[in-house]
């Protein structure tokens, strides 16, 4: 297997690069494994003209780990990329021995992550995942029954998100700061001939293949033996994956997780959606994610066009949608929902809550009666989930809109949906203090000027922020919107 060249990883760099460029820095999650220690090697190689550093997070879970983090650090440095290195932040405490570790320790690394990059310029943040890793992940999410745009995996680019924690830094940082994944489409073999065709030493964590410590591990346990590349590399480490012992116990010793039958289940079902046959191809598997994830950008793409055609101009923090009422593919009348909800609902942009959990039920009833139904006096007013609400309008040639109760039933009018923010049933009062900016409602910034204390209070249908001093309106503040429409 040949190492990734110089001209291959410009391109793959051109294909995860964020909307709005690198930013001011890039920072590697590195945890000293050899994806990203390949990658440092990588980036430093390619000279883009940025500040380039690495923070590894120490997730004390073993009594080496201090150590393990020091020597991945140092190797940092060699490479001449400056390394730091940081304690994860555990919540709760770290995990004992038998208690749910993989999304504990996922949320501890990410804090510490998040809070080394406020140390340095605004960027992007490069991880070192790469397309098993990309395979274990659809395979997890179809143990919990994910749809056809979950079987994409992970995007090559993306936000790293909403901060909801006050703490951790201004809430609008984190969708200014870019998560990119240059190897995703890459085997782990072509990682590890790179590693090698540069001597490149890395740490090798034995934790990663002991299947009953989480799903994660048990998916790449049950792959190992269809994959002669992982078999190599768990024996290395002193698991034998043919060894039935090992698998006969990942259900009993991971809390609130699946069988192996499930595991393999999946693993078999995504062998049979990517048209094969008998005994589990890797490499077809990989193919086949590949190809979902590409279906996933061309949804993407399918969504923007459609929003820009099919979308009118309409009163602040709303979507107004002219719907062509034409089929789609299911994927992408799912896809279109998503961004929507994600746009208007008062939850933090990009968690669960702001797509109404992707329930199949709620964004399936949304599809039906604001994509399809062309009857509207059938229709009223209604939510399904994510705190939005969808109302049916007539729009006119000069933009005024009109509800269907105001008689509106004559030439010349279109019907549409405006989606809006769902009248709130607690107090949306805020005290704002001069000098100072604050988030409203997830929704908008306020920045107020040094005058006497004011207080943010919601205003009509649409729960528009209204700045009230003394019982009194005041309009000298600066008032934005700040939901993003975009696919990432």
């Amino acid at each position: 297997m040949s190492a990734i060249t110089p001209a291959e990883f410009t391109h793959l760099l051109s294909a995860c690069r964020p909307p709005s460029g690198w930013g001011k820095s890039i920072t590697v999650a590195l945890s000293g494994g050899p994806d990203s220690i390949c990658l440092l090697s990588l980036l430093q190689r390619a000279k883009l003209g940025l500040p380039l550093r690495s923070i590894t997070i120490d997730h004390a879970l073993q009594p080496t780990s201090r150590e393990s983090a020091l020597r991945t650090c140092a190797r940092s440095e060699a490479i001449g990329v400056p390394g730091l290195v940081l304690p994860a932040e555990w919540d709760r405490g770290i995990p004992k021995q038998g208690e749910a570790v993989e999304e504990a320790a996922r949320d501890a690394r990410y804090q510490a992550l998040w809070r080394g990059l406020q140390l340095g310029q605004d960027g992007t943040v490069m991880f070192g995942h790469h397309a098993d890793d990309q395979l274990e992940t659809v395979i997890m999410r179809v143990l919990r029954g994910t749809g056809t745009y979950g079987l994409g995996g992970m995007r090559a680019v993306r936000r790293w998100g909403w901060i909801s924690d006050r703490s951790q830094g201004h809430p609008l940082r984190g969708m200014q700061t870019y998560i990119s994944r240059p190897l995703l489409t890459l085997p782990k073999e072509r990682i590890l001939a790179t590693c090698h065709a540069h001597s490149l030493e890395y740490e090798q964590d034995v934790t990663n293949f002991i299947p009953n410590l989480t799903v994660r591990n048990a998916v790449r346990y049950a792959l190992g033996r269809v994959s002669q590349p992982i078999r190599e590399t768990m024996s290395a480490c002193g698991y034998d994956p043919t060894d039935t012992m090992h698998g006969s116990i990942i259900s009993d010793r991971i809390r609130g997780s699946v069988s192996t039958g499930a595991i393999q289940a999946a693993i078999n079902h995504v062998h049979i959606l990517a048209g094969g046959t008998g005994h589990p191809d890797l490499n077809l598997m990989r193919a086949y994610v590949g190809k979902m994830s590409a279906r996933v950008r061309q949804v993407d793409e399918l969504v923007t066009d459609y929003l820009r055609i099919h979308t009118r101009p309409g009163p602040p923090s709303t979507l107004l949608l002219v719907p062509s009422h034409q089929p789609m593919e299911k994927d992408t009348t799912h896809a279109l929902v998503h961004r929507i909800l994600r746009y208007v609902s008062p939850h933090p942009w990009g968690t669960p809550e702001s797509e109404a959990h992707r329930r199949s039920s709620s964004i399936e009833r949304i599809v039906q009666k604001v994509l399809y139904e062309q009857d509207q006096d059938r229709v009223s007013s209604f939510c399904a989930g994510a705190h939005v609400l969808w109302s049916p309008i007539w729009t006119r040639s000069d933009g005024a809109i009109r509800t269907r109760r105001a008689g509106e039933q004559s030439g010349g009018r279109v019907k549409g949906w405006i989606a809006s923010r769902q009248p709130p049933t607690t107090s949306l009062e805020q005290h704002v203090h001069p000098g100072k900016e604050v988030v409203w409602d997830n929704r908008f910034l306020i920045r107020v000027p040094d005058c006497p204390d004011l207080v943010v209070r919601p205003r009509g249908r649409f729960v528009l922020p209204q700045l009230v001093r003394n019982q009194q309106m005041v309009d000298e503040c600066g008032v934005e919107f700040i939901r993003e429409l975009g696919a990432i």
